[in-house]
């Protein structure tokens, strides 16, 4: 029968007395013993070994059991002390009880001193590990007081977990932790590593064993399934695993660093019902006890609510900081609009006259090149307006049938002044292309974020390419490309030299607000403007990217047969005329004055208004003789779709013109397709203009 080891110290200055107790011992315990008589002798006894219980007489000649008593509480204040003494009296008893001894027992009666003993063991050991426990509680308490201090000095959930994970290694002196989460795509990433493990940088992998394979993510690890590491995961449960077999598990695949798991204690992290992630502990020495199991799965428990909390909290800031920036850039659109509302005025009156200038002036007259001057300049600067409405996604959108290579080539000298010195732009346009039916300003939106989107992957400088040539779907594009449509198309394509992407980026990159950039550096807007624009457009849009080896952007619109219509020249002549009333409502004088003239020139009748209350009495007086309405659509006090609502409930037959050349959304008419109603883009030229409204009033004078 093996018995229990005890280390007793006995303090009695008879051999005699000694062997009887010692002799009671042996028959409970296996006995480690020594006898001391003197002060001395006890220091040197409690310093030089460690001992389970202490045995005490009473009365001593050189030493009593009051001073030893004294002593080692002064020494080890959690140490069992039995007095065992042959005095009799129950003062003696209480005296020894209040000095601190546990138990007090005669000599006559040795038969209670096992059972003493037992006793005291057992409520030491007790005591103790509550003692531990409550250490323990209070050391990790503090451990997630400092990491929830860290996170909110930096923000930055790692430092957090490194800061939990640092601790629990240091409390069950263990050789390595690790702490992951789980993202909601189902990969597992880690947040903090901690202690002698070298193996799990970045190109190594955790293993189970050396046949087993795991995904490699960004320097840290994705466990397989049926890992050890990923098991607490899928059981929900703690693993706590001290025995491993012949086939040891592996922290890594690399033959010369292959650290073994000797013991392992991994816990899940759980947040109501669901697992979020895993805390786990590698290799303590002699092995992981329930004990610190109970305790890092209680700390599991915290901390999981603690990393949920911050979680939330940073995704809570990065949507405030993306509402922020998405208030800034539709702060700075409306700013850019409303200076290109301003300057389409201003240029509708400069280009009008001039065009005017040169269709009275004959072709050799000296002053004509330099009015032909003025109004290119004109036209370059509504060139530049129309991107600043593209930019503030203000304009009203006018499909033509366009040359993206002449498109690509108009923008060329804005796209450099996007990128940075340390970029080269290339561009490799296909010699001959066909055309495609879409809104200028929307197909240089494209090019500028895709060509934007490349600088910012492109920290350390490379080179950015754009790239057009026809292509054809065919079914078996059609099969592996999901979403595409089999047909003639022109490839507008942007690639770029930068960092690349990772499958999972690739397929978030399209959804709004999602970006890679830094906080402040992007709204993750701009590859959803893409993606819509082309869906509008009947197009379609492919990625190709890998890590490390830049990114390809190809934008596929549909080809169009009709050929596009020829660049606008500047004849002598003055277009279409007529005879019918027309009523120009414009609070901008001089656009105003222009529109009256050019039509007046044109034989039309003009009534002008300054102001929609002015076309309201107008209209009023004469709404039989006007056959139609030429009105701005931004105005004070009223705007022109309302304005045309009160006239047509007077006059349900007239025709009406908008003019503008910027829009909010929520007043642009929805009834410009109509057969009574059309529109023309601020700035506009007096031929334009009069062919517009011939248009809309028939081709036949009135």
């Amino acid at each position: 029968m093996n018995l229990p080891p005890l280390r007793a110290l006995i303090i009695d200055d008879s051999p005699l007395d000694a062997e009887l107790v010692m002799r009671e011992l042996r028959k409970g315990f296996t006995l480690t013993v020594a006898r001391i008589d003197t002060p001395e002798s006890l220091i040197e006894a409690m310093s030089s070994g460690e001992w389970d219980i202490v045995i005490s007489d009473f009365v001593m000649p050189r030493f009593n059991g009051l001073d030893a008593i004294t002593m080692l509480r002064g020494m080890r204040n959690d140490m069992p002390i039995i007095v065992c003494s042959g005095k009799v009296g129950e003062d003696a008893a209480v005296e020894t009880m209040r000095a601190g001894a546990n138990d007090y027992i005669i000599k006559d009666n040795l038969a209670r001193l096992l059972p003493a003993i037992k006793r005291e063991l057992s409520e030491t050991r007790i005591r103790r590990e509550r003692e531990v426990a409550e250490r323990r509680s209070r050391e990790l308490s503090e451990a997630m007081a400092a990491a929830s201090l860290r996170f909110l000095e930096t923000g930055n959930i790692c430092r957090m977990a490194q800061v939990l994970v640092e601790r629990c290694v240091s409390l069950t002196t263990s050789t390595c932790g690790f702490l992951y989460d789980l993202r909601p795509n189902g990969d597992a990433r880690i947040l903090a590593i901690s202690g002698n493990a070298p193996e799990v940088a970045a190109g190594c992998r955790f293993l189970t064993d050396m046949e087993g394979a795991a995904e490699n993510c960004s320097g840290h690890f994705v466990a397989r399934s049926d890992c050890l590491l990923f098991a607490p995961v899928i059981d929900e449960q703690t693993i706590l695993c001290n025995d491993f077999g012949a086939d040891n598990h592996h922290l890594c695949q690399q033959e010369q660093s292959r650290s073994r798991i000797t013991s392992f204690l991994g816990t899940p992290l759980k947040f109501g019902a669901k697992v979020v992630g895993v805390i786990g502990l590698i290799n303590k020495p002699g092995g992981f006890t329930t004990l610190e199991q109970r305790e890092l799965e209680t700390f599991a428990q915290t901390a999981a609510l603690a990393l949920h909390s911050a979680q939330a909290e940073l995704e809570h800031k990065q949507a405030m900081e993306q509402l922020r920036q998405a208030q800034k850039m539709e702060a700075i659109g409306q700013l850019a609009g409303g200076i290109a509302h301003d300057f389409n005025n201003l240029l509708t009156v400069i280009n009008g006259y001039s065009t005017l200038l040169l269709h009275e002036m004959p072709h050799d007259n000296p002053y004509r090149p330099e009015v032909e001057h003025i109004l290119q300049a004109g036209e370059r600067a509504a060139d530049l307006t129309h991107q600043l409405l593209a930019f503030s996604r203000r304009q009203i959108l006018e499909p033509k049938v366009i040359n993206v290579n002449h498109l690509v080539k108009n923008i060329e000298k804005m796209l450099k002044r996007l990128i940075r010195e340390n970029i080269i732009l290339n561009t490799r346009l296909a010699d001959e292309i066909g055309m495609v039916k879409a809104d200028p300003g929307q197909v240089e939106q494209i090019v500028m974020n895709l060509v934007v989107n490349a600088r910012d992957a492109m920290e350390n400088g490379g080179v950015v390419t754009i790239e057009t040539a026809d292509a054809v779907f065919d079914d078996l594009f059609v099969q592996e490309n999901r979403g595409a449509v089999a047909g003639n198309y022109v490839m507008l394509a942007v690639h770029d030299s930068g960092t690349g992407m990772s499958d999972e980026v690739k397929r978030k990159i399209f959804e709004p607000f999602y970006t890679t950039k830094a906080q402040g550096r992007g709204t993750g807007l701009g590859l959803a403007t893409v993606y819509g624009i082309v869906k509008q457009s009947g197009g379609y849009i492919q990625v190709l990217s890998e890590p490390g080896k830049g990114s390809s952007f190809r934008v596929f619109l549909p080809r169009e047969e009709t050929l596009p219509c020829e660049g606008r020249p500047h004849p002598r002549h003055e277009g279409p005329r007529g005879t019918e009333t027309i009523l120009v409502v414009e609070d901008e004088v001089g656009v105003l004055n222009l529109a009256a003239r050019t039509l007046r020139g044109r034989g039309y009748n003009v009534l002008q208004a300054g102001s929609p209350a002015t076309a309201a009495e107008i209209f009023r007086q004469n709404r039989e003789r006007i056959d139609l309405v030429l009105s701005d659509i931004v105005m004070p006090d009223m705007s022109g779709p309302k304005l045309a609502e009160e006239f047509r409930q007077l006059r349900p037959d007239v025709k009406v013109l908008f003019m503008s050349g910027y829009t909010e959304e929520s007043i642009v008419p929805h009834e410009i397709s109509r057969d009574r109603t059309s529109f023309i883009l601020k700035p506009f030229s007096p031929d334009d203009l009069a062919g517009k409204v011939r248009q809309l009033l028939g081709n036949q004078a009135g």
